[in-house]
Order: C-alpha cells, then structure tokens, then sequence
C-alpha cells in the first residue's frame, strides 16, 4: 500500500487579462499550482503559440483567429507523478483589442506626377496623421486617404519615406507604420483638352489639344453616338450623330499611354455642348375668340434663349414670355375685332438668327346681362324679377328650386316659390343669354331669401373622459337668437353660441351623465321656435398594474400577472428582445432574449388603451431582474476545527492555506432525489473561515429538488436530509444539527 499525499495538486492560471495587441504582441502569463505535480502544461482554444507551454510563467503570442474574434481561452493543466490522483486545470480568459494600424505597401513614383495617393488601414484608433521624411506636403494629413505632393528634394532623391502614426482608442498608445516611395526617371503623358466648350450647331466640330507630350500612343473616345475622322491622330475632327443633337451635349476623352516605364494612362476630357439654333415647330391658335374669353396662345418652341409676343393692337399678354401665354384684347381690338399676333424666339448663344411666327384674330362680341331682383318672405309669395341684356340670340330662366316663372323666356317676368324653395331657405334664379358665335351661353344669378320655420340640431349623444369639459356644436337655421340650457349643476362659456364649451359640474361627474338643451328662435317676420337636446356620458380613465419586480435565472420565462381597469385593450411592451407567448394576455408568459440575459435585467411594461373616446394610454412598468446562474450559499463547520460555535481557525498557519479568509476546500455534489442517487452536478469550492461557502448553479439545474453532499479530504461525507430545491437565492445550513443533516457513520450531528 502507497501512502499518497493528502489532497490533489491544485492549478491556478491567474486572472483574466484585458490586452492591447499593439502593446502586447507576447502576453505574460503566470499559473501557479497549490500541491504537488509531476508537470504542467499550457493549451489554447485559439491558434497563438506559447514560447514555452511547459513552463508556470511563460507568454503568449496570439494568432489571427484570436485577434479576429477578441477572445481566447488559455487552460493551465497539472500532471500528477504517481498517475493515481486527478489532472487540475484552471482557465484565463484573455480578452484582445485588436488595434493595429498599415501605411500600405511601398510604391513608384515617376516624374511629373503631381500627387501621391495614399490608402492607409487602421483598427480602433481615434486619430490619423501622416507626416513625411521630406520636404513635400499633405492636403490632409488627419485622413486615412491622404494626397501627397512631394517637394524638389522628394523629387531629387532615389526614396523618401511617408509616416502613418494613430492614438489607440481604447488602449491610448500611439502606433505608427512606414511606407517607402521611390523614384523613377520615367515621366508621364501631358494631356489637355482646354475648357469645355459650347457650339452652334454645324455638321462637324475640330477637337486639338492645348497640349500634348510624353506619350506614345493616343485614343479618343466619346460617350455619344457621333464619329471621329480618326480616333489615333492628335487633332480629329468629330460629327455629331443623332443621340448628341437630342441630348444637346457629348463628353469627348482623349488617352494618352505613358512612355516606358512609366507606362500608366492619362487622359483629359472635353465636354462638347451643341446649340441647336432656335426653332419655333407650331403655333396653334384659334381664328375668332369671343371678347369674354381670354384669347389662349399656345406655341411648340425650342433651342431659344426666351420668347416675346407682340401685338398690333392695345391688348396685354399673361405670361409674355412662356410658350403658353393669354392675350386679353383692348378696346380698340374690341371696336376693330381684329388684331394679328406675333411670337419671336431669340436663340441661345453662340447662335445669332430669330425665329420669328404671326397669326391673325378676329374677336366677336360677349353678351351683357344686369338682373335686378328684390324680395323675400316666410311664406310662398309671388315677387317680381327684371332683367336687360344685350349681344344675344335668345334669353332663358332657370331655377335652383321647384318654384314657377311667369314667362321663362321673358327679361321681365314674376317668380313664384315651390316648396323646395321654402324648405331651403333660398332660391337661385339664373338668366341664361345664348351668345352670338363663338361666344357661348353667359349667364347671371341671384339669390332670392325665402324664410321658412326655424330648425336645430345638436347632433348624436357623446361619450367624453371623465374630468373633461365638452365641447359642444348646434347646426341651426333660419334663427335670430340661440340659448342652450342644463339639467345639471355645469355652466356653458356662451350660452348664446352654437359653438361652445360645456364646463360640467361636481354634480355632473357624479350622475356619470347630463342633459344638454337648445332653443332657438325665427327670423322676422317668422314667429315659432326649435329645440333639441344632447345626453353626455362621462368615461373614466384606464388603470394598469403590471406587478412587483420578479427575479429569475437564464433559460427560464417569467410567469407575469397583471390586471387592468376601464381599459378597451392592453398589452405587455419590453424594452429588451425578449418574446411573449401572447403580449394581449394579462397572464402572458415572457421569453428573455439575449440583450436581456446579457444585461442582467429588462424593464417591462403593461399598457392599457382608455375606452373610446378616451385615446389616452397608461402604462406601469416593473424590473425583471435575470442571474445568469442559481446562487446557492451552504453554511458548514469542519470537524476537529470548531470553536465557540462561531469561527473556524484560520488554517493556513498550519500551512494548508495560504489565504487568511478561506479555511479549506470542499467538493459539492448535487443527486438525483431517486435511488440510486447518481450525481447531476459537481463543483470544488473554498469554505470561508465563517463557515459559509457559495456555488453557482447553472441554469439547467435551478428550480429542482436534489440531495446536497460535501466531501472533505479524509473526512466522511455528509448529506442533506431531505431534498432541497434551488432556486434564484437559496442557503443550506448544514449547522443546525440533525433537521438538516444526513451523514454516513455518525449521528446526524
């Protein structure tokens, strides 16, 4: 029989560690192992290298999945030298701001080139500036794509060197990257087409450059569908096709390919805009006008610069210089009923010649009517109309109503209202003159008063929050004086108002309805009077209640339980991203979402919508507060070191632990509550030096019954003695005595 040590070696890799790759491309780690071991060993969940995976105190190199993601795992592993006792591991999570920042890679730089064009790349950085070992400058130095304009020692130099420094944003170091220009003895081609230019319109245009040099072959090219006499020669000739004339411009491209070794393009481009000259297509219009109607001008123009009408006559145009413009003759075109009009297009520049069209018109004579009618009456008395005309064939009356004319066709006639008349209110008489040609019928009405019985309405009964004034509205009629009244204790803004505002009284609100009256009385020589009346219900307002704060552990869903007064319709709201099984139930079911889980905690909220018409809202709101794990605290004295009923002695000045806060280590179980007991769970945990010792549960095990065990070192286990359920929060003290304890081969003490 081997006596082995008393307890397993025990692996710590240290804390967790938050780095910046710029300033840690090597991360030092630092494990240390409590007991003995044969050996230890370094492992990685992402693709860095140790520099010595063996040692306690080594480093890491992280790789670039580690840098991708931001986060490795790295497991400390012991290795026992007997091989009878378990392998301890111990995990640092190493979490990696990837901050980094790239100049791009070294260039050329040929003669006459004016600028260099930088692409730099940079990583979490919350500032860029370029600066150059030279004597050229930055048109902005603070971008990433910064324009560089090298200086005459740039220039004379075979290399010089641009700098891309940046500040860290979350690591606050600054980092910087070279890039090397070098020099060539090539140049570049030279190309220039001059200023954009604009043509009158001619069958074919001369395209030269300004200048030209440094190339050995030519291109031209066009983005129209015209044709060049050559598309290789230095100077062409180009003939506009269909597509330029419509489009009225064409963007012509002259490359150039540099001579060796700077064989790069450069090219120039010309912007050809081709002016039609000006072009007036038709011009319609009418021959004869009637002199009560404007003389509508509408002409199909193009290519000008702007449009004049002219007259021979002493009419003015609407709009003298739109294509579509009115003409209102003068006197003097009225009297001569004639008058020739005429349209000029002036052209656009560089083209010189006017479009020029006239037409001539003739204008005939409106009819003239003046009515003179006078009368009313509450009853259906008959009253005389009269009426003079002149310019017309023949004469018509017609009316709004169902009343008779004595002579319909008379200037002079009597008009006596029907019955529609009278239920109206009014009538409308209208005298209708048939124009001589081309002038249309013309006609006049008059609106005769006819006063028939006053009438009220204050429309349908209302609905109205609780606590609110009502406004009110009467349609009435044919009345001079308006009075509303109330069976309640309310008063009105104006009384005398068919528009205005109820203001109820305590009285009112406590009834929960009030009566609204009207009376209003006729017009002179009208005598009677009309009422109406309006019922107000008052509404009250919606109240929720969404519940207390609740408290649950990820991966379960909260059971919500909350009620509603004087509410239409309600429904639960989050400001998470979890999920209701149905957000329209009050004893909804809600399904935490990752943001939710992550953050620990999601307000959520009940509204409730208010009974029409009342469209206000409430809503009440409560705390979901969500754990991760189960917390559970086990309270526990070792034996051998109980003392005053109240604190361990702290072992470690025997040399068994080497913090003054814990005694020892325990390992905690979980069974299953039904023979044979198997184990669901376990964890190894320190136990306090006041007795108390805390364990996260995961999510998969809270809300439970299992039996707890303890086993420490060399001493008999102990048990729970009946099942216990975890949740949330829970403790176990196992101090109590025999109600609490199970232990095999001792007495429950």
């Amino acid at each position: 029989v081997i006596e082995l040590p008393d307890r397993n070696a025990i692996a710590n890799a240290g804390s967790d560690q938050t780095v910046c790759y710029s300033l840690f491309p090597a991360v030092p780690v630092n494990g240390t192992v409590l007991g003995i071991a044969g050996s230890t060993s370094w492992t990685t969940t992402g693709n860095g290298t140790f520099v010595n995976p063996s040692a306690l105190s080594t480093s890491y190199i992280p790789g670039s999945a580690d840098k991708l993601s931001g986060q490795v795992r790295l497991v400390l592993s012991t290795n026992d030298p007997v091989g009878v006792c378990n392998i301890s591991r111990d995990t640092l999570v190493l979490t990696i701001i990837a901050d980094s920042i790239n100049a791009g890679a070294d260039r050329t730089f040929c003669n006459g080139q004016q600028y260099i064009k930088m692409n730099g790349v940079a990583n979490l950085f919350t500032s860029f500036n370029w600066t150059a070992i030279g004597d050229g400058i930055f048109n902005n130095s603070n971008t990433l794509n910064a324009d560089y304009f090298p200086g005459a020692n740039d220039r004379a130099a075979a290399s010089f060197k641009l700098v891309l420094r940046g500040v860290s944003t979350q690591c606050f170091n600054t980092v910087y990257d070279t890039v090397v220009v070098f020099n060539i003895s090539g140049t570049i081609p030279v190309v220039n087409l001059g200023p954009d230019r604009i043509e009158c319109y001619t069958d074919s245009f001369l395209i030269s450059p300004v200048s030209l040099s440094g190339y050995s072959s030519l291109s031209w090219l066009k983005n129209g569908d015209g044709h060049f006499n050559s598309t290789t020669a230095s100077s062409v000739y180009y003939t506009p096709g269909a597509n330029d004339l419509n489009n009225g411009s064409v963007m012509i491209r002259l490359l150039a390919s540099g001579i060796n070794p700077c064989q790069g393009l450069k090219e120039d481009t010309l912007v050809l805009t081709i002016q039609q000259a000006a072009r007036i297509n038709s011009f319609t219009s009418g021959n004869t006008f009637c002199s009560s109607s404007s003389i509508v001008l509408s002409a199909n123009a193009q290519y000008y610069s702007s449009l004049q009408w002219q007259t021979t006559g002493d009419g003015f145009f609407v709009s003298p210089g739109s294509p579509s413009s009115i003409y209102i003759p003068g006197n003097n075109d009225l009297a001569s009923g004639v008058v020739n009009i005429t349209l000029n297009a002036l052209p656009k520049a560089p083209c010189t010649a006017t479009a020029t069209n006239t037409v001539q018109i003739y204008i005939t004579a409106a009819p003239s009517l003046s009515l003179s009618i006078t009368g009313s009456s509450c009853s259906n008395a008959t009253f005389p109309i009269n009426a003079s005309a002149s310019g017309y064939q023949t004469l018509t009356w017609s009316t709004s109503g169902n009343g008779i004319f004595e002579d319909p066709f008379s200037a002079k006639t009597k008009y006596t209202p029907g019955t529609l008349d009278i239920s109206n209110g009014s009538v409308t008489l209208t005298l209708i003159a048939l124009g001589n040609n081309p002038c249309n019928s013309f006609s006049q009405n008059a609106i005769v008063f006819i006063r028939p019985d006053p009438a009220v309405n204050v429309g349908a009964n209302q609905s109205i929050c609780l606590n609110s004034n009502v406004p009110v509205s009467a349609v009435a009629s044919n009345f001079s004086t308006l009075t509303w009244t109330t069976d309640g204790d309310g008063i009105f803004q104006n009384p005398t108002a068919a528009n205005t505002v109820y203001l109820p009284g305590p009285g009112d609100y406590a009834d929960g309805f009030v009566n609204l009256f009207i009376v209003v009385d006729g017009i002179t020589p009208c005598t009677s009077v009309a009422t109406d009346v309006k019922t107000i219900t008052f509404i009250p307002p919606p109240i929720a209640d969404a519940g207390i704060n609740m408290d649950i552990v990820a991966g379960q869903q909260a059971m919500l339980n909350g009620f509603t007064i004087n509410a239409a319709s309600h429904n639960w709201i989050t400001a998470g991203d979890g999920t209701f099984n149905n957000p329209l139930l009050l004893n909804a079911t809600y399904t935490p979402g990752p943001s939710d889980i992550s953050n620990g905690s999601v307000t959520l909220g009940l509204v409730a919508i208010g009974i029409s018409p009342c469209a206000l809202s409430v809503t009440d709101f409560f705390e979901l507060s969500i754990f991760p794990d189960g917390l559970l605290a086990v309270k526990l004295f070792f034996e051998g070191y109980y003392k005053n009923g109240a604190m361990i002695p702290v072992l470690h000045n025997s040399g068994i632990s080497t913090n003054s806060l814990i005694s020892d280590y325990i390992k905690f179980k979980l069974h299953d509550t039904l023979p044979p007991f198997p184990v669901v769970f376990t964890d190894s945990i320190a136990v306090n030096t006041n007795g108390l010792s805390f364990i996260s549960i995961p999510p998969a095990f809270v809300g439970k019954q299992y039996f707890i065990s303890i086993h420490h070192r060399n001493s008999i286990e102990i048990w729970s003695k009946h099942p216990f359920k975890t949740s949330a929060f829970g403790l176990y003290d196992f101090t109590v005595g025999g109600s609490q304890v199970y232990s095999r081969g001792q007495n429950n003490e």
